[in-house]
């Protein structure tokens, strides 16, 4: 169990027979206690509570949970912020059921704020459960006839604010428009239109490589290497492992083009000195565009505001897939094409926010042109395993060895990805809060 107290990191191990913690400290080296047996401060839960919420920000979930289950001072203290935390969990990670139990049990934790991880590795910092579901456009989805197919988040967390104790509807309101404008604040708009061309940009530049190569064998080549180079960081525990694993991350969180050229020579010079491929026996810039792509992909920092993900990039990749098909080969496993799917158009896949990830694994398809209701489950529905988490299996992972789609028109060739055209279009038209909050804690009002 990890516990951060006053820039360090306190690790606890309960002991069997009594209420006593040992402590180690963490600054830069290890302090052992100068007594085996000498009681030590309970440094935690001798915290005021605006000292343990802050403490609890830094804390995933199931850390929180140990602190409560072993320490029974701690509970009073910690319990809030790990129902918080569930909560807002629950949100970035779409689940959608789990989320409105704890709402209809505490519509208070609708007011309260934390930071969170989605599936992607974004960071989503000191915000709400509803902010959360605004980032990432979890709103209802219609099929073609106009019928609700998948039940939004937001849409789910509307209803309960009318719920907040000792609120009257001109307070909700603000409340729920004041969220609001803290995700989207003044100036968003242009942000989020920079962001699509910038997007849109990086994603030709990678396109247009792949198109300008003349042997299309520097496709298979180079994905070769790459996935063998994901297996082993993925699956070995090895110096090797761990050595490429750095090097692998510095390209990705490399945030200046000198930085990231450093880390890519860093890379090349390692995989040929290794002998993890024949020296010159693929593309280096065909690779060097793959890793400049996944540097501009790779979320950094902190979020606060804004769309956790530009759904018009993955209509893009989806159009270019599709426009470039026939060039590419004209056969899906073709390798032009093959390195479009799996390392491209995956590469875009695995940014989703998990509402759009369980959309996908249902398959557009049944949604929009059968109506089925989606369960809102990451599970694909043929052929087992889960969209998310990213790292259940090196063997398939979107971005590095596969894609998904489910288009039952075309499951192969050129339009396969038509689909998400319109899945798009109605990602983009909900900017706004859904239906009018006015008009409806007016009706709230009048009932």
């Amino acid at each position: 169990m990890v516990i951060i107290h006053n820039g360090a990191i306190i690790i606890t191990n309960p002991r069997k027979n009594n209420n006593m913690f040992s402590f180690r400290r963490y600054f830069f080296k290890k302090e052992k206690p100068t007594s085996e047996h000498k009681p030590y401060p309970k440094l935690i839960t001798h915290q005021p509570s605006d000292t343990a919420g802050v403490l609890a920000s830094f804390l995933e979930a199931k850390d929180l949970a140990s602190v409560s289950t072993t320490c029974r001072d701690s509970h009073p203290l910690f319990s809030k912020a790990l129902a918080v935390k569930s909560l807002l969990q629950a949100v970035v990670y779409g689940d959608l059921k789990k989320a409105e139990a704890i709402i209809i049990d505490h519509p208070e934790f609708l007011l309260e704020r934390g930071t969170v991880k989605d599936y992607s590795g974004r960071i989503h910092s000191d915000r709400t459960a509803f902010q959360l579901a605004l980032g990432a456009c979890d709103y209802n989805v219609k099929d073609k006839k106009g019928n609700i197919v998948v039940d939004g988040m937001i849409e789910m967390i509307e209803k309960h604010f009318k719920n907040l104790a000792e609120k009257t509807p001109d307070e909700i309101n603000i409340i729920m428009h004041s969220q609001y404008a803290g995700q989207f604040p003044e100036g968003d708009e242009t942000t989020e239109a920079k962001k699509i061309i910038d997007d849109s940009a990086a994603l030709h530049r990678m396109i247009n490589v792949i198109a300008d190569l003349k042997d299309e064998h520097d496709c298979t080549a180079v994905s070769a290497l790459e996935e063998k180079i994901h297996k082993i960081i993925r699956k070995e525990k090895s110096e090797r492992a761990d050595q490429l694993r750095k090097i692998v991350q510095s390209i990705l969180s490399a945030e200046s083009i000198t930085l990231f050229e450093e880390a890519f020579q860093d890379f090349t010079t390692y995989v040929t000195a290794h002998k993890l491929i024949e020296k010159d026996a693929y593309n280096v810039d065909l690779l060097k565009a793959l890793y400049q792509f996944r540097n501009y992909l790779e979320p950094k920092g902190s979020r606060t505001t804004g769309k956790h993900f530009n759904h018009q990039l993955l209509s893009i990749a989806a159009e270019l897939y599709d426009k470039n098909y026939v060039r590419f080969g004209n056969d899906w496993d073709s390798p032009k094409n093959l390195f479009c799917w799996q390392k491209v158009f995956g590469g875009v896949e695995r940014l989703v926010p998990a509402c759009d990830a369980q959309s996908i694994a249902h398959g557009l398809w049944y949604l929009f042109e059968e109506g089925e209701k989606s369960p809102r489950s990451a599970v694909f529905r043929y052929g087992g395993g889960k969209y998310f988490p990213l790292f259940l299996d090196p063997d398939w992972e979107f971005g590095h060895n596969c894609a998904a789609v489910r288009w039952r028109a075309a499951c192969a060739g050129a339009g396969r990805l038509r689909g998400f055209k319109s899945y798009v279009e109605q990602k983009q038209q909900c900017r706004h809060l859904s239906c009018s909050l006015d008009e409806r804690n007016r009706r709230d009002a009048v009932r």
